[in-house]
């Protein structure tokens, strides 16, 4: 699978991935985002289990859980 570098040193899944929206059944999808938002794997896995996949919400979530800025 060809992969695409974002910068920062965090690379996306695919070509066809949508960056809106975080698929958990997707290799490489939770490290990608887990790294994108610099927390844990498990962290993203709860965040999708309480707001969904849409990545603003995730990142709203982990920002009010985990101050993240």
């Amino acid at each position: 699978m060809a992969q695409h570098d974002y910068g920062f040193g965090v690379r996306a899944p695919g070509p066809w991935s949508d960056k809106r929206r975080i698929d958990v059944f997707e290799p490489g999808e939770i490290d990608f985002w887990a790294k994108f938002f610099g927390v844990e794997e498990i962290a993203i896995l709860r965040a999708v289990d309480k707001v969904g996949t849409e990545a603003r919400r995730v990142r709203k979530y982990l920002q009010e859980r985990y101050l993240l800025h």
